[in-house]
């Protein structure tokens, strides 16, 4: 300690790369589970979250510690996604041999010597959602997750606490993949805004309180001296239930101008295949704002600090279909909706970038159409004849002539996901949600780093019981494979189903209860967006 005082702060800072090489920075994390089906837990470097600790499963024997199994934690974990650490990607699970105790063997991180710890058996959650009509969030105990805990919202004044509404947690969760520990409740009629910030939910009986953490996607499509608009969506809460308030910020006139629920119909989400495109709103001004006004508009979360950005150019199209064959999809000016945009067909090969098609944006587009939209003669499909190659049509764009901008591609089309994956085999379903008569062939590899390769090719044609059970329409979806010879654990961890066409990957949607049904929507340089819910 007094040794580091005598070095000076800049000499420390070109010292500190040398010093965390030779002696990193402990990294963190828990055991979660610990029995006969293996060892589960979690493990993150706080110093470089964005970095996959290695551990290992060791147990003492002889007097001396013996690795039983190596791995990496690389794993999502819903509840650390929940609470917001890192990126989650940071849970394990290792299979044990059946004659080994569980109880005698500890999990360290690689290249250190400490051994992790139970997690501690506490209750977690927090308040997602907090308006004049209800409030919303998760939480349970560790130490008996299959216990509901009960939770009360109160006001505390003067040291007193109010009591305004009780009940359980014990509502499907999606934030925690539809696990029953969410709860909702509602409040009592005729509480005034400035009240609402000072509700808190407790765990009944004088248990702590639960952290505020609000989480509202969307945006403004929409805003002019007569009206804005757009879309709003809040995890797990519908939109009758998700209120928006309208304010003008103009300094020296700040008011609220009114509320609405993020309720009505969106086309252009129904149009991208969002699952529940009931998530738009649109708010009249009477009388008219003027331009000023218009120009200081706010659209905020009820109850929350969270305003939604003003985004006029967002999903102004969509390539909804790109294969050898054919592109297909929409485009439209938001602030010109009657006008016709030009387009161009381009493919950036290796002799350089040239022009497959060029058009107007002007035929009728069947999923406009059918989500109700006003005006649906924005469509474009261009057929490529002779056909592309596979490595053509991954550079193919479509380009609006005005700007040179590329219109974002939309749905892989894909819908399914990984129901199961063992040692000895790999199971779920996958079709196409624009043809599900159509039959997807897939490819089963192993990424294990080393020892990357293809397991086997198939395509999803076998009837899917849970498919059939849970009402779809086609259930002849699903796809089956053994693995002759079995895999070895680390294998099997590392084991990727994908689209032959598209070569998009399959979720792992392992011990799920019910349907879960999604896809990307939107992939860019700058985010990733999609939906996914859960059937049944």
């Amino acid at each position: 300690m007094y040794i580091r005082r005598l070095i000076p702060a800049p000499i420390r800072a070109l010292l500190r790369p040398l010093r965390r090489a030779l002696l990193p920075d402990r990294p963190i994390g828990y055991l979660r589970s610990r029995g006969p089906d293996g060892i589960s837990g979690w493990i993150q470097d706080p110093s470089a979250p964005a970095r996959r600790v290695a551990f290992q499963a060791i147990i003492r024997r002889g007097g001396r510690w013996h690795v039983l199994a190596e791995g990496v934690a690389d794993c999502h974990d819903d509840e650390l996604a929940a609470i917001g650490v890192g990126d989650a990607r940071y849970a394990f699970h290792v299979s044990l041999p059946a004659d080994i105790p569980p109880g005698e063997v500890e999990i360290r991180p690689k290249g250190h010597r400490h051994v992790l710890e139970p997690e501690p058996a506490m209750p977690i959650g927090y308040l997602r959602q907090r308006t004049v009509a209800a409030v919303a969030g998760w939480a349970y105990d560790r130490g008996s997750p299959a216990d509901a805990l009960a939770v009360e919202a109160g006001i505390e004044r003067d040291g007193t606490w109010r009591v305004l509404a009780t009940g359980l947690a014990d509502r499907p969760e999606p934030v925690l993949e539809g696990r029953p520990h969410g709860f909702l409740l509602r409040l009592p009629s005729g509480l005034a805004a400035t009240e609402l910030a000072r509700v808190q939910v407790r765990l009944a009986g004088g248990g702590q309180a639960l952290p505020y953490m609000p989480s509202i996607s969307g945006f403004v499509r929409s805003r002019s001296t007569t009206h804005v608009s757009g879309w709003a969506r809040q995890a797990s809460v519908s939109g009758k239930d998700l209120e928006l308030v309208v304010e003008c910020t103009l300094p020296g006139a700040v008011r609220v101008l009114g509320h609405t629920r993020a309720d009505r119909l969106d086309y252009v989400m129904s149009a991208a295949g969002q699952a529940d495109p009931h998530c738009g709103f649109h708010f009249a001004f009477d009388p008219p704002l003027t331009p000023a006004e218009r120009d200081s508009l706010r659209v905020v979360g009820a109850g929350t600090e969270i305003t939604l950005a003003f985004a006029p150019q967002a999903a102004p199209g969509f390539v909804r279909e790109l294969t050898v064959r054919r592109v297909a999809g929409w485009m439209r000016d938001p602030l010109h909706p009657k006008d016709r945009l030009g387009y161009e067909v381009v493919c950036q090969g290796a002799m350089g970038t040239r022009i497959l098609a060029s058009g107007i944006a002007d035929g009728i587009d069947q999923r406009l159409a059918t989500a109700g939209a006003k005006d649906a003669t924005c469509g474009f499909d261009v057929a490529f004849d002779p056909p592309l190659t596979e490595a053509e049509r991954n550079t193919v764009e479509v380009r609006w002539t005005a700007t040179g901008g590329a219109v974002p591609q939309a749905e892989t089309a894909l819908l399914g996901y990984v129901r199961a994956c063992t040692t000895t085999h790999v199971e779920g379903w996958v079709r196409r949600a624009d043809d599900p008569a159509h039959r997807v062939a897939f490819t089963v590899r192993c990424t294990l780093p080393g020892a990357e390769r293809v397991l086997a090719h198939g395509v999803a044609d076998l009837h899917d019981i849970a498919l059939a059970a849970a009402g779809m329409a086609d259930a002849g979806c699903g796809f089956r494979l053994e693995f002759s010879p079995p895999l070895t654990p680390f294998e099997r961890d590392h084991v990727v189903v994908s689209c032959a066409e598209t070569g998009v990957a399959m979720p792992r949607v392992e011990g799920a209860a019910g349907i879960v049904l999604g896809y990307v929507r939107e992939c860019s340089q700058r985010h990733v967006a999609g939906w996914m819910r859960r059937e049944g």
